[in-house]
């Protein structure tokens, strides 16, 4: 029989014809009808697979949902030891002893102690001593600290070590810096700093605006406080000025001796009699007085008078506040 060949490509993948024995026919066969394809997949409530198709049909492959499990709820040790597991649907299952019997008492470290050749003994609580080893090293060379520290006069820090040697740790002092040498405030308000290395700087303007101070002040012909300032300007600070008040216009005694005061304003009081009673003693007076003053006594025995040369008129301010008060002003 003889041996098949394929024709149309040197590729077989697309060869369209096979030759068997002389005669042709063809690789590939007519398309097979369409297939159908899974749409949708879903369980419904009642736990049953449901397939939909492409075609449109459906396919119920029965229940794929398994009944409701149980689970832990409460899980515990009892006293004896016990693992009791509590399950949801209300059962206890007792799972055996979890707990193992006491084991050995341990031993720790009760105390510590180093002995002259610089070993590490644990003493443990069972008694036994038991030798670490070796923790202290070799004594090492007598060290040197810093005894002392200068500047030389090029402004080096010098070291000075406990076994006399030094060390130059390198300049540390800086250049000599600048102060103010003088400060000035020029007309304009600007202040200047002159410093001692010779430069100037403007510091700028410290001095604020003028101000204005009050050149005169005076009550008004109403009144009014008016203050003028500086700046020429004129302020009425109000009124200032009370009403005008009463004065005493004249004083009299009259036939019955009362005290009689007229006011500037018209009214009168009557102060009162103003006359004592007749004394008992013998009084006697100089041979003439001066009409309008007042008597005092001359000396100590209580029987002279004489002219005071101070007239009773001159007593009316004193008068006008003890009337003002008796009247009731």
């Amino acid at each position: 029989m003889a041996n098949p060949s394929i024709v149309g490509s040197d590729d077989t993948t697309n060869a369209t014809e096979i030759v068997i024995g002389g005669d042709r026919a063809p690789l590939l066969g007519l398309p097979g009808p369409r297939g159908r394809g899974v749409a949708a997949v879903a369980v419904n409530q009642v736990g049953r697979l449901v397939i939909t198709y492409s075609d449109g049909s459906i396919l119920d492959a029965g229940h794929v949902i398994g009944p409701t499990g149980r689970g832990i709820v409460e899980g515990g040790v009892d006293a004896a030891g016990h693992l009791i597991l509590l399950y949801s649907d209300g059962s206890r299952v007792d799972a055996g002893s979890v707990r193992g019997g006491p084991g050995d008492p341990g031993r720790g470290v009760a105390s510590t102690n180093l002995d002259g050749d610089g070993r590490l003994h644990l003493i443990l609580t069972d008694g036994s001593d038991r030798d670490v080893g070796r923790v202290l090293g070799e004594r090492g060379p007598q060290g040197r600290s810093v005894a002392g520290l200068s500047i030389n006069g090029r402004g080096h820090l010098i070291v000075t070590y406990s076994d006399a040697a030094t060390a130059d740790a390198g300049y540390v002092v800086g250049p000599p810096g600048r102060s103010i040498a003088a400060a000035g405030l020029g007309q304009t308000g600007i202040l200047t700093l002159t410093l001692t290395d010779g430069t100037t700087l403007d510091v700028g303007s410290v001095v604020g605006p003028r101000g204005r101070g009050i050149a005169e002040a005076g009550v008004n012909g109403a009144g009014h406080l008016v203050f003028v300032y500086t700046d020429g300007t004129l302020v009425d600070a109000g009124y200032v000025v009370g009403p005008t008040g009463r004065g005493i216009a004249s004083t009299a005694i009259d036939a019955s001796y009362r005290l009689i005061v007229t006011y500037t304003d018209g009214f009168t009081a009557d102060l009162g009699n103003v006359r004592g009673p007749p004394g008992a003693g013998n009084v006697s007076g100089p041979a003439a007085s001066t009409d309008g003053n007042l008597a005092v006594f001359d000396g100590a025995t209580g029987g002279l008078l004489k002219d005071s040369g101070v007239k009773a008129s001159s007593l009316s301010s004193t008068i006008s506040a003890a009337s003002y008060w008796l009247a009731g002003g």
